[in-house]
């Protein structure tokens, strides 16, 4: 899970910075696309408390 240095989720100013910084943590070679397939999470006292993200991975394998 994706977590900042003090176990809090990390401020991220958009969904492109978010997946931006999920596919570098991808230690996955030739990376070639990917695909968003859920996203969820609850709210405690008005804030967002926990998230998931599914997230698949294409890649090329080079021979």
């Amino acid at each position: 899970m994706l977590r900042s240095k003090n176990g809090r989720l990390p401020y991220l100013s958009s969904s492109h910075a978010f997946l931006r910084k999920l596919l570098a943590l991808a230690d996955v070679a030739s990376k070639d696309w990917f695909e968003v397939t859920q996203c969820r999470g609850h709210v405690e006292d008005g804030n967002i408390g926990h998230f998931q993200v599914g997230l698949k991975i294409g890649f090329r394998v080079e021979t």
